[in-house]
């Protein structure tokens, strides 16, 4: 059986920060928890990488894809066409769903 261990990083579109201010020279800290919380929204944010192993072997390296939001989404979903389970945290409420 394939496994597929995997993790989507994420980070506010340009846009989203613009309309919330947070492209001012001067960010205060205050709205670091504002960036947080852009960064979980798929209306709001966008997919900065995956990284992601597939088993067997069992000592198979960590990869990483990263680039254009589309091109990553494509690259990953051509890797794991013959998967049979998805491993990795709250995909099921987070992760397929953005």
């Amino acid at each position: 059986m394939r496994i597929c261990f995997f993790d989507i990083e994420t980070v506010p579109t340009d846009r989203s920060l613009q309309e919330n201010g947070l492209l001012e020279p001067q960010i205060q800290l205050n709205e670091a928890d504002l960036i947080k919380k852009l960064s979980l929204s798929a209306a709001t944010a966008k997919i900065l990488c995956i990284g992601y192993a597939i088993e067997p072997p069992v000592d198979s390296e960590v990869q990483v894809l990263d680039g254009e939001e589309t091109e990553i989404i494509k690259s990953f979903w051509q890797l794991a066409v013959d998967c049979e389970l998805f491993v990795g945290h709250k995909i099921l409420y987070f992760v397929l769903r953005f």
